[in-house]
């Protein structure tokens, strides 16, 4: 398993992938503390740039080898917790304990979007595109690609 914290270092992944092409890798614990939030993300909206950024890492880590990818925490309270770090941190789903509400954050979806078409038993494929855009390239289980 591997962390996200120093940025992406896909490159640093594909060479990992490349010396030891038997390994199993995969990436856990991505999550982004709720400082970064931009000026108008609340807890009802959250900030859409934190989904971007797991679309972003999701794809990258898939296409430089990894077999999966994982959340740190799905579900976190108002207060970006229980968190034994000290660091409160966003979510995909959000609840206000005070209001028993539950919110779902732009990762969420995101994470749906990938989980709905990424199905177990898929194998990569590569894409080649232009510079300006990221992609990867599943092979279902069945035979079909998405």
């Amino acid at each position: 398993a591997f962390h996200w914290y120093t940025g992406d270092g896909f490159e640093a992944l594909r060479e990992v992938r490349r010396r030891y092409p038997d390994a199993m890798l995969l990436p856990s614990e991505a999550t982004y503390e709720r400082y970064r939030w931009r000026a108008g993300a609340t807890l009802e909206d959250g900030d859409w740039s934190f989904g971007e950024g797991y679309a972003h890492d999701i794809i990258g880590d898939l296409n430089a080898g990894s077999v999966g990818w994982l959340d740190w925490n799905l579900l976190l309270d108002q207060d970006g917790g229980p968190n034994h770090a000290g660091n409160p941190c966003d979510a995909a789903i959000m609840a206000d304990l005070s209001t028993s509400s539950i919110y779902y954050h732009p990762q969420y979806y995101f994470i749906a979007h990938f989980s709905k078409f990424i199905l177990p038993g898929s194998r990569h494929v590569n894409v080649t595109v232009g510079p300006t855009r990221t992609y990867a390239g599943p092979r279902r289980p069945y035979g079909t690609s998405t």
